[in-house]
């Protein structure tokens, strides 16, 4: 038996990028929430959408599947708008 719940485990994906994995537990991102990633330059995202699969030979792997979209410096970007001098690139 797995270590692991593969129904557990995280693709997200940015329009775009190669995505990338996780196995965090707890909560799992629901679409219209904020996600924050301070290991890819501490850029802010938009949840648009979320997928499950079952499917563990296709294209879209067991497990869920993020749909991100990045509003790092745009209107939406709440978390810089209350902290400007946090995310500043100077």
């Amino acid at each position: 038996m797995a270590d692991y719940d593969p129904f557990e485990l995280n693709t997200y994906h940015v329009e775009g990028e190669l995505p990338w994995q996780d196995s965090h537990h707890g909560v799992p991102l629901q679409v219209g929430d904020g996600f924050l990633d301070a290991s890819s330059n501490y850029r802010r995202f938009r949840v648009v959408d979320v997928w499950y699969s079952t499917d563990s030979h296709g294209a879209f792997d067991v497990g869920r599947h993020v749909f991100l979209k990045d509003v790092t410096a745009s209107a939406d970007d709440r978390l810089a708008a209350l902290q400007p001098d946090y995310f500043r690139k100077d």
